[in-house]
């Protein structure tokens, strides 16, 4: 059997509040991107300056998301990628990064491949539109 500690501590993310958590952090991310892709565009960025603008911008909503909404606690709102998949396997032994004790920064940071390329089309259309015939 095992003991009432590891159990309790892997109840204390309850899993559609999680999911809600990375659906809103998601789609802050999505418009995040979408709205640096425009800035990019709309400035006639062009190589790594606008790659660079789209790292600000993911750094800035990830800095907003973390006081803001998490209130510097991000642990507390959203799992680590590696506690997650101990959690949802039902085990709460091993890693414990998942019950609410690990950082959450990783989930954070990452801007997530479908946002990168996001920013790149969103960033070429408004390119294209106010750039073509410079």
């Amino acid at each position: 059997m095992s003991d009432p500690s590891s159990s309790a501590a892997a109840q204390l993310l309850y899993a559609p509040n999680v999911q809600h958590n990375t659906l809103t952090l998601t789609s802050i991310k999505f418009i995040s991107s979408c709205f640096a892709g425009c800035v990019a565009g709309i400035l006639g960025l062009t190589n790594l300056a606008g790659f660079g603008l789209f790292l600000i911008s993911m750094l800035w909503a990830a800095f907003c998301v973390y006081v803001v909404c998490c209130k510097g606690k991000p642990g507390k709102y959203m799992p680590s990628a590696i506690g997650a998949s101990v959690v949802a396997a039902g085990t709460g032994k091993g890693n414990k990064s998942g019950n609410g004790n690990g950082t959450g920064l990783m989930e954070l940071l990452n801007p997530g491949t479908d946002n990168a390329f996001t920013f790149v089309l969103v960033w070429t259309l408004f390119y294209g539109i106010v750039h073509v015939y410079d």
